[in-house]
């Protein structure tokens, strides 16, 4: 792609990318944002990869540390994810962000309707 990325961007890198979820703070979750969006502008420019497998992939990641953080920074967390470019696209974007809201918002935490959703649709 032709990115370089300085020792604190590898760092942030590296949150997105844990394989297991951990809550992070929203300066990081911001900083992950940002990086992502300058990922998938060079991807856009070089064209290295598929430009909506990508998407999919950083969407996954980045929808995992928002829905973890949110259960301990709640609202901050909404704001960050629903301006990030990383969020979900396409046909279950409306789903995914009302669910974030809910989370972010103190509703639907173990709900069993929002399990059911996540179970069926978005695995």
């Amino acid at each position: 792609m032709g990115l370089a990325l300085d020792k604190q961007g590898q760092d942030i890198w590296r949150k997105l990318q844990l394989a297991h979820p951990v809550a992070l703070e929203p300066q990081e979750l911001q900083a992950i944002s940002d990086l992502g969006a300058h990922v998938l502008e060079a991807n856009r420019q070089s064209a290295y990869v598929s430009h909506p497998a990508l998407h999919a992939l950083l969407a996954r990641r980045w929808w995992s540390r928002c829905r973890q953080s949110s259960m301990i920074h709640d609202k901050s967390v909404f704001g960050i994810y629903h301006r990030s470019p990383l969020k979900w696209q396409g046909p279950l974007r409306y789903a995914h962000e009302l669910r974030m809201y809910s989370l972010c918002h103190g509703v639907g935490r173990n709900v069993s309707l929002w399990w059911t959703i996540e179970r069926n649709f978005f695995r």
